[in-house]
C-alpha cells in the first residue's frame, strides 16, 4: 500500500516550495484559514486554500438545572454590516431524560435575508426532529424533546445563510434544558462552527 502520510508530507513540501517561488511566505493562523504573507506584506488566501474560518469547541460547557438560555463560550462569531455569510453548525450533546434541550441562534436585527435549515437527532433517538428552514435568527426556542439518555449523545446540524443589514453584531448558539433537573447539560467539545463571509 503507499504511504500515504509520506504522500501528504511531500505535498505540503511543494506547495512550500511552490509559494515560495511565487513570493509567498506560509503562515498558518488559530482561525483555522492558512493565509500567506506577500512580499509586500499583505495577507492572502492562496487558490486552493480553505476560504471557510473553523472554530472548534475546545472544551465542554455545561448547564445545570437551569432552563435559561446561555450562550456557548465558543460557537459564535462577529459579523459585519452590510455583508453576506454562510455557516454551519454542528453540535453534539447529552442531557437527561427529563431536561431535555432547548436552543436558539440569534444575530443582529435587521438582516434582509436569513435562512436557517436545521433538524436534530435527539439522544436515544432513531430519527431526525425539529426539521424545519427558518425564515429569521430564532425569536423562540427551539425544543428537543425525546427519551434521552445521560450517555447517548444528542446531534444538531444546522446550515445558514445570512445577509446582514446595517446593524452589525454576532451570531450565537444559545442553549439550556428544557426543563430544570437536578443533573447535568452538555455540549461537547469537538462540536464545530465554520463560516463563509462575503459570499
Amino acid at each position: 500500500m503507499p504511504d500515504n502520510t509520506q504522500a501528504s508530507s511531500n505535498r505540503q513540501i511543494k506547495d512550500t516550495f511552490n509559494y515560495l517561488e511565487n513570493g509567498l511566505v506560509p503562515f498558518s493562523v488559530a482561525a483555522g484559514i492558512t493565509r500567506f504573507l506577500r512580499e509586500d506584506a499583505t495577507w492572502v488566501i492562496p487558490t486552493g486554500s480553505n476560504p471557510y474560518t473553523i472554530i472548534v469547541k475546545s472544551a465542554d460547557q455545561t448547564v445545570f438545572n437551569s432552563t435559561t438560555l446561555v450562550d456557548d463560550t465558543e460557537l459564535q462569531f462577529p459579523v459585519t454590516a452590510n455583508t453576506k455569510y454562510y455557516f454551519e453548525l454542528i453540535i453534539f450533546y447529552l442531557t437527561a431524560p427529563l431536561a431535555d434541550l432547548k436552543f436558539r441562534v440569534t444575530g443582529p436585527t435587521g438582516a434582509t435575508f436569513v435562512a436557517l435549515s436545521r433538524r436534530a437527532n435527539t439522544p436515544g433517538g432513531s430519527s431526525f426532529t425539529a426539521v424545519a428552514v427558518d425564515p429569521a435568527f430564532h425569536t423562540s426556542d427551539v425544543l428537543l424533546l425525546g427519551s434521552g439518555s445521560d450517555t447517548s449523545p444528542g446531534y444538531i446540524f444546522i446550515q445558514a445563510v445570512a445577509h446582514i443589514g446595517a446593524t452589525a453584531g454576532n451570531i450565537k448558539f444559545t442553549w439550556a434544558q428544557n426543563n430544570a433537573v437536578l443533573t447535568t447539560s452538555t455540549v461537547k467539545a469537538s462540536s464545530k462552527l465554520e463560516y463563509l463571509e462575503g459570499i
